[in-house]
């Protein structure tokens, strides 16, 4: 696992507009999706008193998140991804599991000692079984993303991220029922990297204006309609 910081920025839609031509005059599009852009759907698990929440919440110096996923609705390239954050850093272990593998972890069927899982997944299936973890919030977005060098840089764009409650749809192509978690016109910067961000990318990526967030997906999945702004004002996320 190699070790990344991760910055985090909620922007309006005329901020990622200024963020993609940056990137793009300077970066790479990512090589996945069409022309850097696909969608990205999510599962996580949390323990039966929602441990991972509750350190979200906290802002728990080290703690792990779980979750399946898919990009584009594709369930040939399915993941499970276990991401490990330390303060501002953050490691990210992603293991491919089959179709079979991931109905046995969504089901809590799936056996710790089953030595043809890789280590995560006998990890997660541990969970299940001594903590009561279990798919506790599923969201999915659009994704922009660029890569470039030096510092394995980064930058995604995520955009129209919605969410439900539950597993049952996790394969379902529609996602009915979804509500969003964005208010119209808002998304999230994220900017990745090891060790060196270099300044002309910072500067000429992130807008001045922009301050950092401790923005969570799945928090804010899990979380009632609204969330609070910088300035303490509670903007509805269901509009």
């Amino acid at each position: 696992m190699a070790i990344r910081f991760e910055e985090k920025y909620i922007c309006s839609e005329g901020e990622l507009r200024i963020v993609s031509a940056g990137a793009g005059g300077l970066l790479r599009r990512d090589v996945h999706g069409q022309n850097g852009r696909y969608a990205v759907r999510s599962l996580y698990f949390d323990s039966a008193d929602d441990k991972c929440l509750e350190q979200n919440e906290d802002g728990t110096d080290f703690r792990k998140k779980y979750r399946l996923r898919l990009y584009d609705g594709n369930p040939d390239f399915l993941r499970l991804e276990v991401k490990f954050r330390r303060g501002d850093t953050s490691e990210k272990t992603s293991v491919p599991v089959s179709r079979e593998t991931a109905d046995a972890l969504i089901s809590c069927r799936a056996e710790p000692g089953n030595r043809d899982y890789p280590p995560a997944v006998r990890e997660l299936a541990f969970l299940c079984r001594a903590e009561g973890f279990r798919p506790a919030a599923l969201c999915e977005y659009t994704r922009e993303a660029y890569t470039g060098e030096p510092g394995h840089v980064r930058i995604t764009l995520d955009r129209s991220l919605r969410t439900l409650r539950g597993a049952e749809q996790f394969f379902d192509v529609s996602l009915k029922n979804a509500v969003p978690v964005f208010p119209v016109g808002t998304g999230l910067l994220e900017v990745k990297y090891t060790a060196l961000l270099p300044a002309w990318i910072s500067n000429a990526v992130i807008p001045a204006n922009l301050r950092r967030t401790a923005f969570s997906k799945y928090r804010m999945s899990r979380l009632s309609p609204f969330f609070e702004s910088e300035q303490g004002e509670k903007i509805c996320l269901t509009r």
